[in-house]
């Protein structure tokens, strides 16, 4: 049986078209080999474009989010960089990282009363004072300075008036304290420190001894404890040991005569002391003092400052408050003399160039120390002879050398009283101050 050919001419729905025939079938299949490779270029240079697309959306995106990191890490440099001790190298340890801030020191006795109150500030006067409260960084060049306030000082207070220290902290707390003393002072304060009487033992014990070094004999009207007469410090270098240095210190907070200025010699010496031992020991006494004291500063930021407080390569300038005892029985007080905090906190560095000398022309007693301690605050180098002149002197004198009579107009000044006397006989830089019955 002859098998049917299906080709177009037994379809009758379609018709043979030329070409069609037994001898064009080669060429059909080559036609459409070649359709379906065609087919398979286009998709296959469609799915490239397709890869190429998500690869560049790939990269636009990741490109994006790098920009969008960098960017935040840009603007978060320059907020650090403008923050407070930002970019500061740890060579000025303490207030490098915490601000290069104002530290208030409180000293209080078992019982959580006041006793006295240290401020420490960057060397300088109150100019590098108040830098230091806005976050400048101050290097240890000019050193820093510690002012010591005795516990009973009175002060402007807002809307209370004149208040003791001691009181005010006990009644209103340590943020009264801190604006008050910046008022004060006239300076900012960006940090306390509260020290209790074992931090201070314990940092009197790793020094081992304290050498109180006066120019002049120091008297207090208090005794120590264990002594039934009042302390008398002599003139000169007293090494003492840590039971006697503390008994002193306690009497001195509570004394009304040199009480400031033996607790001055104290912390003068307990800071010589331990910037004589190794940087590792300082730093593990700092650590060890974390635990009795209390702080508003970060830790390390405590240990660098203790360590750069003790460092021997950096001065430090232990002064008192310039002030004068007031009122009577047991009610006395210290009251602040401002023209010569105002002046003590402006005034430069201390200037060894200038030697004064104080000499008494009168025969009253203490006129040679009060002066003394009166133009404390012009830093320059002071001697005193205190002895009573057999020749009263009605006017002070003020005898100067040829390149000190600016000087000696501000000794005037500050006195109040003298006459100014070019001494050619005189050093240059030599002034001596003869005290007169108008001062004593």
């Amino acid at each position: 049986m002859k098998k049917r050919d299906f080709t177009a001419r037994h379809n009758p729905g379609r018709q043979a078209s030329p070409g069609s025939g037994p001898d064009s079938r080669g060429d059909i299949r080559q036609e459409r080999r070649a359709a379906a490779e065609s087919g398979y270029r286009r998709s296959r240079l469609a799915s490239a474009r397709k890869s190429r697309r998500r690869r560049l959306a790939r990269f636009i995106i990741i490109a994006g989010i790098m920009a969008a990191a960098g960017a935040f890490a840009a603007v978060s440099v320059a907020i650090r960089s403008e923050r407070p001790g930002a970019g500061e190298s740890a060579a000025d340890p303490g207030l490098s990282r915490s601000g290069s801030g104002n530290v208030i020191v409180v000293s209080r006795d078992e019982a959580g009363n006041l006793l006295y109150v240290g401020v420490i500030i960057p060397g300088g006067g109150a100019g590098a004072a108040e830098e230091a409260g806005q976050g400048s960084s101050h290097g240890d060049a000019a050193g820093r300075i510690l002012y010591i306030i005795p516990g009973r000082t009175v002060a402007s207070v807002p809307d209370l008036g004149f208040q003791r220290l001691d009181r005010l902290y006990r009644e209103a707390g340590q943020a009264a304290l801190d604006q008050t003393v910046a008022d004060l002072l006239q300076i900012p304060i960006q940090y306390h420190v509260i020290l209790t009487r074992a931090a201070v033992e314990m940092a009197a014990g790793e020094a081992g001894a304290v050498n109180f070094v006066t120019a002049e004999p120091l008297v207090m009207n208090q005794a120590p404890a264990g002594s039934a007469a009042p302390a008398e410090i002599a003139a000169g270098e007293n090494p003492t040991g840590l039971s006697m240095a503390m008994s002193l210190l306690d009497a001195a907070a509570a004394d009304n005569r040199d009480g400031p200025k033996v607790m001055a010699a104290f912390f003068q010496g307990l800071r010589d002391a331990l910037a004589g031992k190794p940087a590792q020991d300082r730093q593990s006494l700092a650590r060890r003092l974390l635990e009795v004291i209390e702080t508003d500063m970060q830790k390390q930021d405590f240990v660098d400052l203790v360590a750069a407080v003790t460092a021997p390569e950096n001065p430090l300038q232990i002064q008192t408050l310039p002030v004068r005892t007031a009122g009577g029985g047991e009610e006395w007080y210290f009251e602040p003399l401002i023209a010569e905090i105002d002046l003590m906190m402006q005034a430069a560095p201390v200037d060894d160039a200038v030697q004064l000398e104080i000499q008494n022309g009168t025969e009253a007693q203490g006129v040679v120390e009060a002066a003394a301690a009166r133009l404390q605050p012009l830093r320059f180098s002071i001697t005193t002879k205190p002895e009573p002149s057999e020749v009263n002197f009605d006017y002070t004198q003020i005898r100067c050398g040829s390149e000190a009579l600016s000087e000696g107009n501000r000794i005037r000044d500050v006195l109040g009283t003298g006459t100014v006397i070019k001494d050619e006989y005189l050093e240059k830089k030599q002034i001596i101050v003869i005290i007169g019955r108008d001062l004593s």
